[in-house]
């Protein structure tokens, strides 16, 4: 289903950043190792921020997975993501979707 709907233009998979503010979020409540699997970040079809920092993130993620560090990175592309989290209300539909053919 998320395939057909990412070939029609209908979804686009989260930031890495979204990625990143579960993570921290997660260990910064919850007293349990909390792992993210990256298989996927920075392609067309995973989580993606810009070509800067794509795979640096990735990386850190990695690491952040052994330790179990909050994430602490920057890069322009964050500004545009924050300003997509702030708006994204503005870009839904409000009409409820009853049933979407499968063919």
């Amino acid at each position: 289903l998320i395939e057909r709907l990412w070939r029609r233009g209908s979804y686009n998979p989260p930031w890495i950043w979204s990625t990143i503010e579960v993570i921290n979020t997660i260990r910064q409540n919850v007293k349990i190792p909390a792992l993210m699997d990256t298989s996927g970040f920075g392609s067309r079809r995973g989580p993606y921020n810009c070509k800067k920092c794509n795979k640096e993130l990735k990386h850190r993620i990695i690491d952040s997975n052994f330790d179990q560090s909050q994430i602490e990175y920057d890069c322009e592309c964050k500004k545009e993501w924050i300003a997509e989290v702030k708006f994204s209300d503005l870009n839904k539909s409000k009409t409820p979707i009853k049933h979407l053919p499968l063919y």
